[in-house]
């Protein structure tokens, strides 16, 4: 074949890549899966690299824009060079992402598994890894959209890519990661997580090897997990959130073409090195006496067991020889290869040491919540340093405390020049929360009027306490308020007044309005989140009855398809405005100030609270689905007997005796509409507990000693506003037989507080006043009778 006329036609059809790829498969392979030995491995817009057995070879190739797939006439076998750059050179600093390693970013150096015991408790000893290594080569990565290692994502389509070169490493195993060349979005994710590592020190990703049944021999281990002796068998290593034992995104890979990698002489140190942990530990099984810097590389390198066991085995071995010290014998003089090998040691290690410190300590900084000008002290004093974790920790604390010192809450004024940190921000909340609730809140003393919360929070105190100005800067400020909780920032303006007060009031209106009191509508209604504004419809579909028996045979019959029925009902918008004025300010009126959230969460309480027990119940609405009043008596839901045991008794046989809507099999729907809840005004108290806690039955003609047929199986749900004092309802568990639905807009239950938000329009322009809306959507709908009864009493 021409190579001339080879072309490739991706840009002008629509094929994907997994297509191409699949293309490519089945062109390779032209016996079908009967006869399949070639896998593409990587795939570019001329050619393919492929492994056919243990060999690997490249092959040109095109595809016309019907999808027919052109080979070159001869593969050319080639192997695959790689070459590593060290993690500090390819750090990122200024954010560009793999700005000078692998321009592709296909290829990732990573940690398969590291030596120690995992979180899952699980012991892996640094030489059961080594021996181990090789059987990671060639395993697939997996990559799912559900939890880690999801069984119903390991297909092929999930494959994000191989698993090539696992070597030994100073930790356990490290490999090359390379991603499936059809999968492009797992690149770019790779990369991005990548550049978040180098920024952030954290990792984004991480790798968890599978292990099957029968790959591994384990023991167990105490006090839990198990210790591994053998691995055998690896079945993928897979792309998670969460690893357990180390597995960890390095570095990216430079892509070679030609000659052999420059740095393979660091990578051939460290192998040289993990040998030397090999040969050190076996003299220590020997009984030979170590240098100290024998046994720190020891410590460094293999578990505490390992160690122990060497030990004793050394012992055991100087007992039975008679022996004291056996050191062996160092050479007078290192010859200068050896000197050369062990400096290129001691670099690497110095290197990795501080690359480690360095993202340590980015992620203590970023965690720390301190000051800008101290994080940036502590990082010139650290970066580029080898030290400990401890040292560096105890320094944050120190300057921690001192950030705290410094900036306690004094609400008479702060005074200028005082770093502002969370911590103040957090305490400026406690003690506006006490002005609007009127005491103290954790122990912070509260602000006494908004002018000096003002000029405590702002810092701004250009104008006098009695100025007339400072009354039209708070209420300027006021107005900056969100509508909902803000992240707490490192520092503090002027603009966070407005949502310091804003927050303040709205906590105050939500602790308002979930008093329990006016929640206990809740334990009777199901709860749902409704998305839109369109009609709701919730449909109850009938049964099939009982089945017919089927005759030795004979054909199966149709079933007679049940009917369904559909209850609908769509959101209402609630709420209302309460104004916070500039005489309010002037004055220091707080008491004016703190019935603001009051009024409000109380009026969205009662609200829904009066629309579930008067509106719906009490004044048995029509129900959507027949246009018949919830309570009728065509739904067998409704009597006259007072409430005692009698009249118990009445409603748990007529409630036991409905029949599910469409039951074709005249079944009671018995034990699953028993009432569990009983709904009364609050004249009938003393009678519902004796009746439903009382150990005795409430019956004059019988002993006292005659047990209570009622008594826990209730709860009894006291609705004061009812006037009727004789009147009462059951329901039942509405997560079995629900009566009645709450639909919340977008699942938010809670009402929802918004302020006026320019200064030059509306309420604060025209009348000195910053205007505080309520807002709050739901509907109550009724989806079924079956599960509620009423009894009016005459």
């Amino acid at each position: 074949m021409d190579p001339h006329k080879i072309q490739f036609f991706l840009t002008e059809s629509s094929f994907s890549h997994d297509q191409i790829r699949d293309m490519l498969t089945r062109a390779l392979n032209p016996g079908g899966d009967a006869d399949m030995r070639c896998w593409p491995r990587e795939v570019y817009d001329d050619y393919v690299i492929y492994a056919d057995g243990e060999h690997l070879y490249r092959r040109a190739y095109a595809i016309d824009a019907d999808g027919m797939v052109t080979l070159g006439d001869r593969p050319a076998e080639v192997v695959q060079q790689t070459s590593y750059v060290p993690v500090s050179e390819s750090r990122n600093p200024g954010g560009v992402l793999l700005e000078s390693a692998d321009a592709e970013g296909w290829n990732w150096r990573i940690q398969v598994i590291q030596s120690g015991v995992s979180a899952n408790g699980n012991e892996y000893p640094l030489s059961v890894l080594h021996e181990a290594a090789p059987v990671y080569a060639g395993v697939p990565v997996f990559a799912g959209r559900g939890p880690d290692h999801s069984p119903t994502e390991r297909g092929f389509e999930s494959v994000a890519g191989y698993i090539a070169e696992p070597r030994p490493s100073a930790r356990g195993v490290e490999a090359t990661f390379e991603i499936n060349r059809g999968r492009a979005d797992i690149r770019e994710a790779i990369r991005h997580a990548y550049d978040v590592k180098q920024r952030t020190g954290r990792d984004a990703v991480g790798f968890s090897h599978v292990i099957p049944r029968g790959g591994a021999v384990t023991e167990a281990r105490i006090p839990h997990g198990r210790r591994v002796t053998r691995i055998t068998r690896a079945e993928s290593v897979d792309l998670v959130m969460s690893p357990a034992a180390g597995g960890a995104l390095l570095a990216p890979l430079q892509e070679s073409t030609s000659g052999q990698p420059d740095s393979d002489h660091v990578f051939d140190a460290l192998q040289e090195a993990i040998m030397n942990v090999e040969a050190v530990l076996a003299r220590l099984r020997a009984g030979a006496d170590l240098s100290p810097e024998e046994e720190t590389l020891l410590e460094a390198s293999v578990t505490a067991r390992e160690l122990t066991e060497a030990r004793a085995a050394g012992a055991a071995a100087k007992s039975r020889t008679g022996s004291t010290a056996t050191r062996q014998a160092e050479p007078t003089q290192a010859s200068p290869d050896a000197t050369l090998h062990e400096a290129r040691i001691r670099e690497l290690e110095e290197s990795l040491r501080r690359a480690e410190c360095r993202a340590i300590l980015t992620a203590r900084l970023a965690e720390s919540r301190l000051p800008e000008p101290m994080r940036t002290a502590i990082s010139a004093d650290y970066d580029g340093r080898i030290f400990e974790a401890a040292e560096l920790d105890a320094r944050i604390t120190r300057d921690r405390d001192i950030a705290g010192q410094l900036v306690s809450v004094r609400p008479h004024g702060l005074g200028d020049g005082i770093a502002v940190t969370e911590d103040q921000r957090d305490k400026h909340q406690k003690a506006m929360d006490g002005l609007v609730w009127g005491q103290r809140r954790d122990g912070v003393q509260p602000f006494l009027t908004l002018k000096e919360a003002y000029q405590a929070i702002s810092g701004d105190y250009r104008h006098s306490y009695i100025s007339g100005e400072l009354p039209r800067r708070i209420l300027a400020e006021a107005i900056s308020y969100a509508g909902d909780d803000t992240l707490l920032a490192e520092s503090i303006t002027t603009s966070t007044f407005g949502d310091v007060l804003g927050d303040s009031i709205r906590r105050r209106m939500l602790a308002e309005y979930g008093r329990p009191d006016r929640q206990t509508w809740r334990p009777i209604v199901r709860v749902e989140p409704v998305v839109d504004f369109r009609t709701v419809e919730r449909t109850r579909w009938g049964g099939y009855g009982l089945l017919p028996t089927v005759p030795q045979g004979g054909t199966y019959q149709s079933l007679t398809s049940p009917g369904d029925e559909k209850a609908t009902d769509s959101l209402d918008k609630y709420g209302g405005l309460e104004d916070l004025t500039l005489e309010t300010i002037a004055n220091d009126d707080m008491g004016l100030v703190r019935r603001i959230p009051v009024k409000m969460g109380y009026a969205a309480a009662d609200t829904l609270y009066a629309a579930v027990f008067n509106t719906t119940i009490l004044g048995n609405v029509t129900a959507s689905y027949d246009s018949v009043a919830l309570y009728h008596a065509s739904h067998s839901n409704t009597g006259t007997t007072a409430l005692g045991e009698t009249g118990l008794s009445a409603v748990e046989t007529a409630m036991r005796d409905q029949l599910e809507y469409g039951n074709q099999s005249s079944l009671p729907l018995g034990e699953a509409n028993m009432p569990k809840f009983l709904l009364i005004p609050n004249e009938l108290r003393v009678t519902a507990h004796k009746l439903t806690q009382g150990p005795n039955a409430v019956i004059s003609a019988e002993t006292a000693t005659t047990p209570n047929f009622f008594n826990g199986r209730y709860q009894v749900i006291v609705v004061d506003d009812w006037t009727d004092a004789t009147d009462w309802y059951a329901f039942a568990d509405p997560n079995l037989s629900p009566v009645l639905e709450v639909g919340f807009y977008q699942g938010r239950e809670e009402p929802e507080m918004f302020v006026q938000d320019a200064q030059t329009v509306g309420s604060v322009f025209t009348a000195d006043k910053v205007t505080y809306k309520i807002r709050h959507i739901w509907y109550v709908m009724v989806v079924d009778h079956r599960g509620t009864y009423r009894q009016v009493v005459a």
